[in-house]
Parts: structure tokens; sequence; C-alpha cells
């Protein structure tokens, strides 16, 4: 697990303030990962919040080492840490990264989500 580190927490503030597309989810992930009390337990609730995350993720990976933080945060959360990789594998292989294949739909990841109770 990478500790958290000024130059860290800056890309997260640089993702928070530059990025056009963060939620709920996306910023309780930020907070957690960082060691900061989150606003809210929000996780995702559909891919597009899902999406958001891997975001994240893609533009600060040193915080992927610490994703197993966010099980402490709700049972929706832990449900999805334990599934992220088949999460993300179900994502990308429907839709491509960040929906890279514009008017397909990520059907079977909305319902693995859902299934997880998410």
């Amino acid at each position: 697990m990478s500790k958290i580190t000024k130059e860290i927490l800056l890309k997260v503030m640089e993702w928070q303030y530059t990025s056009d597309d963060t939620g709920l989810s996306s910023e309780c992930m930020a907070a957690v990962l960082c060691g900061i009390k989150a606003k809210s337990k929000a996780a995702p609730s559909d891919p597009s919040d899902f999406n958001r995350c891997l975001k994240l993720l893609k533009f600060v990976p040193e915080l992927k080492s610490r994703l197993h933080l966010m099980r402490q945060v709700s049972k929706q959360w832990k449900a999805l840490v334990e599934n992220w990789d088949a999460i993300e594998q179900s994502f990308i292989s429907e839709v491509g990264e960040d929906w890279k294949e514009h008017g397909k739909r990520a059907t079977a990841t909305y319902y693995a989500m859902k299934g997880l109770g998410l």
C-alpha cells in the first residue's frame, strides 16, 4: 500500500478541480483513499458512476493499492471492492475505457452491479 504523499494529494486536487465529471462516489473514494473523512458514503450505483471512479484511479494510479480501504465505508463498497476486477473487466469489454465505444450500453455491468446490491 502506497503512502499518501503531498504529490498524491496534489494530483487528487488537480483531478477534482479540473475534471468535469466527478460524482459523489468518486469523491467519496478520493477522500477515503487519501485518509480524509468523506462527506458521504456514496457507492457507485451504475456504470456511469463506476466509470468516474475508474477515471480517478487512472488519473491517480497510486490510489489503486489503497482500494481495500473502501471496504470499511459500507456494505456496498465492500461488495464492490471484492468484485472490482470483474466489474472493471465487464465495463471495459462492453464499452471500452471511458465509454470510448459510444452508442453501447454497459447492460451486463449494470446487472452485475445490481447483483452486488449497488
